[in-house]
């Protein structure tokens, strides 16, 4: 009896000293959350129906009595309750927790050492929300079921006061404060695309008309052309000027090329000038006239301009424009295309140096293919330029396009152009290119393939079946041959030229009056560069293609992106061409030993 009573005493001052200890854990609560409280105050948003009604005093009160009853809910629970510190700066509930071990299964007296443990709940503290707890309680004993349940009773009969005492403190009163850092929540957003404007110079340049018969304007009424120049154009029987000549002249002259000096309006830097033009329509004059105008006035020699060109038949083409017009005046042009030795070139520049670095450079960018992606035409580095452009744009009264909603590209072709597409088999294409000499009457004809073995192979089948006078135009001869063969040409000694690309960039070829596509071209730049060297200076041109069947769906939708005005089909019937069938079939076979012949002498 004594040990059991001894024991019994023993239970209730561990009893005891739990209830200490527990109130001073209740205590240190209560600090901590009296200390947030007056170190963070937080005005708090309590509704509508609160507006105006309850002071700044009165809701810091409610929401004191309501901590102050969770803390007395917590002490009435247990004896062992969790420890709550509030952060209310970081908006984050730290809730710590100790555990005890469990005694030993024989329920000695003896207390074991306890297990310390410490769990971090991170609660985001939208509606202030009761952390939770640990009600594994490890210290039950048999003993004390009575007494615990009597206790739970009690607590849950509290609780039920604290909740309904709760329930009218508005759940606004307990919200964190707008500056806290809420985490969760991301909702996605449609993000609004953004569309790129085309530059307003590229969406809106000057436009230059269609028509080069009836809107010619007469030289004389130029405006700063000089009297030396007017008279240089009325002996080569130039009496009136294309539409893109009596447009960039004048705007040339008067962006900066004035009294000799390279100076813009107010002395700045004059404006570049961009110029999209089609084929033949005279943007060769409309840039060696004003440049030849300003530099007939200086007096030291340097090199002033510089004229860069694709080819040298083009190089050779303007060259001979500006001697023509630089006669007379000191001025002296050279030409540097590889056609004489590095020496040479270089003792033909020797003499003269470059202008100096401090005047600026004024940019001249004339092409029938000139590209509308302004991303290409910021590399060239252009200082406010100014487009003329015969292409239709949209107009002004109209959104400026888009950049990512933007069209293919659309390109000017000449206005007096017919074109044509003739469907074929790969072995009845040189049929059919006889048959538009000998038969349809076509000539002179200057044909296009695509590479120089092609050239050279059907001008000997050609010379072989005989009737027609043909020579070839490619990188197999020198350039003195190729400049002797167009001049044959344009004399009509030579009734079929057939070339590569080397003659379709720019050359002015007199008398041309027909260009066929032997092979169809890849691209539309190389295919509308072929054609214009025919329907030039508003004179009429026929453009014929032979195309195989699978080529035909892909042209035909190349052909019309591009703004090409119709091309219309052109069949051959069969029967046109097996008249000429026998006299094929005998000049393939002596042409397979032309071939042969050739190759033995190069081996």
């Amino acid at each position: 009896m004594r040990k059991k009573s001894l024991s019994v005493h023993c239970q209730n001052l561990a009893v005891t000293a739990a209830a200490l200890s527990a109130t001073k854990r209740l205590y240190r609560t209560k600090v901590y959350v009296l200390v947030a409280m007056s170190l963070f105050s937080v005005n708090r948003y309590l509704g509508d129906e609160y507006d105006g009604s309850i002071s700044k005093d009165s809701k810091s009160l409610l929401l004191l009595a309501k901590l102050h009853l969770k803390a007395k809910r917590k002490q009435r629970q247990g004896l062992t309750g969790p420890r709550i510190k509030c952060s209310r700066r970081y908006g984050i509930h730290f809730v710590e927790k100790k555990r005890k071990a469990d005694n030993d299964r024989n329920h000695d007296s003896q207390s074991t050492t306890k297990k310390k443990s410490k769990a971090v709940i991170l609660n985001v503290c939208n509606n202030m929300q009761e952390p939770v707890e640990d009600e594994d309680n490890m210290r039950k004993k048999r003993g004390d079921e009575t007494q615990m349940n009597e206790q739970s009773e009690t607590v849950t009969g509290r609780d039920a006061e604290v909740e309904r005492a709760a329930e009218d403190i508005p759940n606004e009163t307990l919200n964190c404060s707008s500056g806290f850092t809420v985490i969760g929540g991301f909702e996605s957003k449609p993000v609004k695309k953004v569309h790129r404007v085309l530059p307003h110079w590229l969406a809106q340049p000057d436009i230059i008309s269609r028509d080069m018969k009836c809107k010619m304007v007469p030289c004389s009424q130029i405006e700063g052309l000089s009297v030396s120049l007017l008279k240089k154009l009325n002996s080569d029987g130039i009496q009136n000027l294309f539409p893109v000549q009596s447009e960039v002249i004048p705007a040339i002259l008067k962006s900066g090329l004035q009294h000799g000096l390279l100076i813009g309006q107010a002395g700045y830097r004059p404006r570049d000038v961009c110029v999209s033009a089609p084929t033949g329509s005279g943007k060769t004059l409309a840039f060696v006239i004003p440049i030849i105008q300003v530099l007939m006035k200086r007096a030291v020699c340097e090199i002033r301009a510089l004229a860069l060109l694709p080819t040298k038949e083009l190089a050779q083409q303007v060259c001979k424009v500006f001697t023509s017009y630089a006669e007379g005046t000191t001025l002296r042009v050279v030409m540097v295309a590889g056609q004489k030795s590095f020496a040479a070139e270089r003792a033909s520049l020797s003499e003269q140096s470059l202008s100096p670095p401090q005047i600026p450079l004024q940019k001249l960018l004339f092409s029938a293919t000139l590209t509308q992606n302004p991303e290409k035409l910021q590399q060239l580095g252009l200082h406010q330029p100014r487009l003329f452009s015969s292409v239709n744009h949209p107009s002004s009264h109209c959104p400026q396009p888009s950049i990512d909603n933007q069209k293919p590209e659309q390109f000017d072709f000449p206005p007096n152009l017919s074109e044509f597409y003739v469907p074929s088999a790969l072995s009845k294409k040189p049929l059919i290119l006889l048959h538009f000499i000998l038969s349809m009457k076509l000539s002179p004809i200057l044909c296009f393939v695509n590479s120089r073995d092609t050239a050279h192979r059907l001008c000997l089948l050609v010379k072989l079946f005989g009737g027609v006078q043909v020579a070839e135009f490619s990188s197999r001869l020198s350039p003195g041959g190729r400049k002797k063969k167009l001049k044959e040409f344009e004399q009509g000694k030579i009734n079929l030229l057939i070339s590569t690309d080397a003659a379709a960039r720019g050359i002015d070829i007199s008398g041309v009056k027909c260009v066929v596509n032997y092979d169809a071209p890849q691209y539309i730049r190389t295919y509308i560069h072929r054609i214009g060297r025919t329907a030039r200076a508003g004179k009429p041109g026929l453009a014929f293609t032979i195309l195989l069947g699978v080529q035909e769906k892909n042209f035909l939708q190349m052909v019309t992106k591009a703004g090409s005005f119709g091309i219309q089909k052109h069949v051959i019937k069969p029967a046109k061409l097996r008249c000429m069938e026998g006299r094929y079939e005998q000049t393939l076979q002596e042409l397979a030993g032309v071939i042969k012949e050739e190759n033995a002498n190069v081996k």
